[in-house]
């Protein structure tokens, strides 16, 4: 979510939106070490003295955990990923003082998950420096961007449960393509459906919960309601490795934890109108990160509208949930 690096993140992510993805910024904070020797990291986790340690994107299931070591006159910038499932990560040096990158000054690495959420996960090494003046202060500044999810996945074939109780009648207020905010590729396949705020929110596939945040409140739609920390929304893992995403929640509405297995009809929380949002409504959407680590790739979907029929979501239609849940 952003001498030694100092890790401050800001946070302003694109969900539901045709802006950029999140961008994170750290901030220079001029350090002294003594330095002296040579070394080679070999294990990033252990390796030299660490200098600073900074966590971001912090939700619900996870973090990302960046830290600076510093040994011998060299210096690794590391990050680890705490949630169970991948981060997709863009980063690149912008600035720095006293430091000789050895390695490339930017890139884009999928961060492994961890095996539980909130982790440890496996600490990943971003970029290695050299202190060239060992009594001179250093510092440097790293920007990222992170999407959630891996882009080698793919969707198996499968038909969505409307996501909400039997017998509701729900319009869709904006569906593939539409013009508000699903007009670009990371969203284009996403669906919006009218829902008072509080309405019942149902899982519709089975999958693990990995993200989520409940502690929001507020909306609009101006640049500052793009940052995901001002909106509440589900993450759900499924088997295939895409994620769904139920966006724009209830503050407070959050009702599973990550880390739980849902299944398909359970009840996972309530909708509400938070973050980019001009009102209340269910953002729902199948996607994982692209490659850069900068976009998503979003994934048409259909839901099951009859017993064995399904259909893609048509803008300004409405539909019926017809299925009960298999536990109560």
């Amino acid at each position: 979510m952003r001498a030694a690096l100092i890790v401050l993140v800001v946070l302003v992510a694109a969900c539901d939106s045709p802006a950029p993805a999140p961008v994170y910024t750290t901030t220079p904070r001029p350090i002294f070490r003594p330095v002296t020797g040579d070394h080679t990291p070999s294990d990033p986790a252990t390796w030299g003295e660490l200098i600073d340690s900074r966590d971001d994107l912090v939700f619900d299931g996870g973090r990302l955990h960046f830290e600076l070591r510093h040994q011998g006159g060299r210096v690794i910038q590391t990050v680890r990923n705490d949630y169970a499932v991948e981060v997709t990560l863009a980063w690149g040096v912008r600035e720095m003082a006293n430091l000789r990158l050895d390695t490339a000054m930017s890139g884009s690495s999928t961060l492994p998950p961890a095996l539980v959420a909130g982790g440890p996960g496996q600490t990943v090494v971003l970029a290695h420096f050299t202190v060239p003046w060992p009594r001179t202060r250093f510092w440097r500044v790293l920007d990222f961007r992170a999407r959630f999810g891996d882009p080698a996945a793919r969707p198996t074939r499968y038909t969505y449960a409307l996501p909400f109780g039997v017998g509701q009648e729900r319009r869709v207020i904006q569906g593939f393509g539409g013009a508000f905010s699903h007009h670009v590729p990371s969203s284009y396949y996403a669906v919006d459906f009218e829902a008072d705020e509080g309405t019942p929110i149902l899982a519709a596939r089975d999958g693990l919960v990995v993200a989520a945040n409940a502690g929001t409140t507020g909306n609009g739609a101006t640049a500052e309601w793009l940052d995901y920390t001002r909106m509440n929304f589900i993450l759900v893992r499924h088997d295939d490795g895409t994620l769904g995403e139920y966006a724009h929640l209830l503050a407070g509405g959050v009702r599973v934890r990550a880390g739980t297995r849902v299944q398909r009809l359970d009840f996972i929380g309530l909708s509400g109108n938070t973050g980019f949002s001009t009102r209340p409504h269910l953002h729902f959407h199948v996607m994982t990160a692209a490659p850069d680590g900068i976009d998503a790739t979003s994934f048409p979907i259909e839901f099951e509208i009859a017993p064995g029929v399904p259909a893609a979501p048509v803008e300004g239609r409405a539909y019926r949930a017809y299925e009960r849940p298999i536990r109560m």
